[in-house]
């Protein structure tokens, strides 16, 4: 497996093929600031993995578009600011993006299908750097990224995309929260995000785009396939467990995998989901309950 870029040298690297041991080649990209709807309408995109941050933000400026595709109805922002912004859990884009960014203390991707014909076959919502789940592995922005973490929710919404979706040309947003504020992308989460790019490539046929979509500029995940070492190619992907749960159209797709020893949340870079203890119950969209983080 190897990586070749597409573009002239002199100028700023932006695409190159990744080709897999199926002898398949797989265009890598990066975009930013260019029309979601409009990359899909040019069969660049199939499906959407990204952060679950609404607002000023990629997730927010193509929430209308989304929605209209996806057949989710907006959320009635007068209605919702009167009844003090709790979480609602209704089955539209912001409420289902604030549950996972707030309230949800488990790594949940959140697998959204499009319910009309559309050449988007769905939205993956992501756990990211700003989810209340991250905390549970390390402090967001000061400590040095998780890779476990990063890794596999990439690696499992790329599965879900793949098998559930039928999705072959894939975008990927960077799930730091730094990236909307000072101190821009993180290029460790980035790199997280190819290793599992990489595995998943080479272990399933048929991907033939991914796209990096981000915000602005700052992240370069071309350059960094570009220079990884030929040994990072060759690793292999240690399966996770995962449970999936549907309600009323849309898969809940919990994450979990071994902890090792002496984790500590405000110190470590790399781990797994630690169990809790303590705590309190939180209502889900499911209709059901799951207990908020205590201690661990």
């Amino acid at each position: 497996m190897h990586f070749k870029q597409t573009h002239s040298p002199h100028g700023p690297v932006k695409a190159g093929l990744l080709y897999n041991r199926f002898e398949e080649s797989i265009r890598i990209a990066h975009e930013y600031r260019k029309s979601l709807q409009e990359q899909v309408d040019q069969g660049r995109i199939d499906a959407l993995l990204i952060e679950p941050e609404d607002g000023f933000s990629l997730l927010g400026g193509t929430r209308d578009y989304l929605s209209e595709v996806l057949g989710l109805a907006e959320r009635n922002l007068m209605q919702w600011a009167l009844d003090g912004m709790k979480p609602d859990f209704e089955q539209n884009l912001s409420s289902l993006a604030d549950w996972s960014r707030f309230t949800d203390p488990d790594v949940t991707l959140l697998g959204i299908p499009s319910r009309q014909s559309s050449l988007l076959k769905g939205l993956v919502l992501v756990p990211y750097e700003g989810s209340l789940s991250y905390k549970q592995f390390a402090q967001p922005r000061y400590n040095k990224p998780y890779r476990d973490f990063f890794y596999n929710v990439t690696y499992e919404a790329m599965y879900y995309a793949y098998t559930v979706l039928g999705a072959r040309k894939l975008a990927i947003s960077h799930l730091s929260c730094s990236k909307y504020a000072r101190e821009g992308y993180r290029m460790d989460i980035t790199r997280s995000q190819i290793d599992a790019i990489v595995h998943f490539c080479n272990q399933y046929q048929g991907i033939s785009d991914i796209t990096f979509w981000d915000d602005g500029p700052g992240n370069y995940p071309v350059e960094a396939l570009l220079y990884m070492n030929p040994n990072e190619f060759e690793g292999q992907h240690r399966d996770i467990h995962r449970a999936t749960e549907k309600h009323k159209g849309i898969d809940y797709i919990s994450l979990s995998w071994p902890l090792p020893p002496n984790h500590n949340s405000n110190t470590t870079t790399s781990g797994a989901t630690p169990k809790r203890t303590g705590g309190t119950e939180v209502p889900t969209p499911l209709g059901t309950t799951k207990r908020q983080p205590g201690t661990s």
